[in-house]
C-alpha cells in the first residue's frame, strides 16, 4: 500500500487573498484530483508537508480538501469545490 503524504499549498481567495490547503493522498495525481488542478500545476505550486498542523488536519482524512482562513493560518475547516469556488464542506 501506497504510504499517505500531506501536501501542502496556496489557493487564491478572491479579495480574501492567498489561503493555506493541505490534502493528504497517496500520490501527486490523486491530490491534484482533489485540489481540481492540474498534475503540472501541484508538482509547480505544491509540496510535501511535514508540518505538524497540516499533517493532524489532513492525514485523518485522506483525500479531504482543507483550507486556513490565511497564508500563515493553521485553523484548518474542511472545504469542497462548488462551481469553481471553495465552500466549507
Amino acid at each position: 500500500m501506497a504510504k499517505l503524504k500531506v501536501f501542502g499549498g496556496l489557493v487564491q481567495m478572491g479579495a480574501r487573498g492567498q489561503c493555506r490547503t493541505v490534502v493528504a493522498a497517496t500520490s501527486q495525481a490523486k491530490a491534484a484530483g482533489a485540489l481540481g488542478c492540474s498534475l503540472h500545476e501541484l508538482r509547480a505550486w505544491w509540496s510535501v508537508s511535514g508540518n505538524k498542523d497540516d499533517l493532524a488536519a489532513a492525514l485523518p482524512n485522506p483525500g479531504q480538501v482543507f483550507m486556513a482562513s490565511s497564508s500563515m493560518g493553521r485553523d484548518f475547516r474542511p472545504v469542497v469545490q462548488v462551481g469553481g469556488a471553495w465552500v466549507d464542506a
